[in-house]
């Protein structure tokens, strides 16, 4: 029993000294100092804003085509007589070079029956107005013949009155006189319907001279003559080969002017008309008052054509015609870019032609337009993160939307400050007010000014 005390008291005695222990540690502890973490500055990079003059521009890639793309048929009937020496695939010819021609003879001859039966029917036309003038003479003279005869008929009868002349004396002339008037009657109507026979005389005359000048064309026909300067593209026949009306010669296109379509998605092309300058006229006024062309030159809105392959040899090209309906497949919208004398300062081995089914990048502009440049990584769900003007180690959030976006830049017509600082780094969280600690990105401010420089 006396050892079960003991045991007690002594347990009872090193609680009692753990705890005088631990309360001289707590009142030995230095006090506890607090930070204020909020208020601590984030080291962020920032670039310094500027206005930059900058012609908004966008980029697509389109096939060469040609401007025209002519296919010539066979007018008429016959052997092929001439093939012109250059009239091979990929040859260029002159305009008005005679090219080919088809047997003619038959068309000779034909020329020269339609002219013989104009000749004829001029012929025909002549001997009827004789033919009139000598009716209307006979008609004259014979109705001068039956009054005189009607004048002895009368006297006639008054002799027979008089028993001077015996009866059938007088029924001897009054025949004379109904034989006069059939004669009158015969000549009368020769007078009437003659006119008509003249009429259809001139009739046939008009038919005979159209045939003159159908064969005329027909013969033409034989000589096929190059329309304008061209390439030929194809040759559908030979030498002594047989035609016939409507099949193909041969197939020839421009060289003064060639066609690149490029598709477009439909808001890359919006957010380049969006900062096209807005006309004074009406906008459907100034469609149906100028070509798509006129509208945008006077937009002030180029284009450049490139090699896909080799981007540093270029043509200056003009924007004609906006598509009337969007790709079924790529839901793009057509843009048709156009490229004057496309052979012109042509360099063999250095710079070619541009010609059909050459892979082309076209470039697009609108005018020059002072622009804000920031980097598109620095947007952020619409807002940037900006120093504020004020408060100059404090963050300003801004809400903002990019006028137009190309690449890695966003440019921005209002919306900041000459001077004005944009965070460029990343922040999270973000909160108007947060202390910043700004260091000039001089890399990220370099790389927008080289991307401004650049053609």
């Amino acid at each position: 029993m006396k050892e079960l005390l003991q045991k007690r008291r002594a347990l009872f005695m090193a609680l009692v000294a753990g705890i005088v222990i631990s309360v001289v540690l707590v009142k030995s502890r230095p006090a506890m100092e607090h930070t204020n973490n909020a208020k601590k500055a984030v080291p962020v990079n920032v670039i310094t804003l500027k206005q930059y003059s900058i012609a908004p521009t966008i980029t697509g890639y389109g096939v060469v085509e040609p401007d025209v793309l002519l296919n010539l048929k066979a007018e008429i009937n016959g052997a092929v007589t001439y093939i012109h020496p250059q009239l091979r695939k990929g040859e260029l010819i002159a305009k008005d070079t005679l090219v080919l021609t088809v047997d003619d003879r038959d068309y000779r001859l034909a020329l020269q029956q339609a002219k013989a039966d104009v000749a004829v029917s001029k012929a025909n036309l002549r001997e009827l107005d004789l033919n009139l003038d000598d009716v209307k003479v006979n008609l004259s003279l014979v109705k001068q013949k039956l009054t005189l005869a009607n004048k002895e008929l009368a006297r006639m009868q008054n002799l027979l009155k008089k028993k001077s002349i015996s009866q059938s004396n007088v029924d001897s002339q009054q025949s004379a006189v109904i034989q006069l008037k059939q004669e009158v009657q015969n000549l009368q109507n020769q007078l009437n319907t003659l006119p008509a026979q003249r009429d259809v005389m001139l009739a046939k005359i008009i038919i005979s001279e159209a045939s003159v000048e159908t064969q005329q064309r027909n013969l033409e026909r034989t000589q096929i003559v190059m329309p304008f300067d061209g390439r030929i593209t194809d040759l559908s026949v030979e030498e002594n080969q047989f035609v016939s009306q409507g099949a193909g010669l041969f197939s020839t296109q421009t060289i003064n002017k060639v066609l690149i379509n490029v598709q477009l998605p439909v808001e890359r092309f919006q957010s380049l008309a969006r900062t096209m300058p807005q006309g004074q006229m009406p906008f459907e006024k100034t469609v149906l008052s100028f070509s798509a062309s006129q509208i945008f030159e006077m937009l002030g809105v180029e284009a450049e054509v490139r090699l896909a392959e080799n981007p540093d040899i270029r043509w200056p090209a003009k924007v004609e015609r906006i598509s009337d309906n969007l790709d079924p497949s790529t839901r793009t919208l057509g843009i048709m870019v156009s490229v004057e004398n496309p052979y012109q300062k042509v360099q063999p081995g250095v710079r070619p032609p541009l010609i059909a089914e050459m892979y082309t990048e076209v470039i697009i502009r609108s005018q020059p337009q002072p622009f804000f440049v920031l980097p598109r990584d620095a947007l952020h769900e619409g807002s940037v993160y900006t120093v504020s003007t004020e408060n100059p180690d404090e963050l300003q959030k801004i809400t903002v939307e990019p006028d137009y976006q190309f690449g890695s830049v966003a440019l921005f017509k209002e919306g900041f400050e000459e001077g004005q600082r944009l965070v460029v780094s990343d922040l999270f969280p973000a909160v108007n007010g947060m202390k910043l600690a700004p260091f000039d990105d001089v890399t990220m401010q370099k790389n927008i000014e080289q991307w401004v420089a650049q053609p």
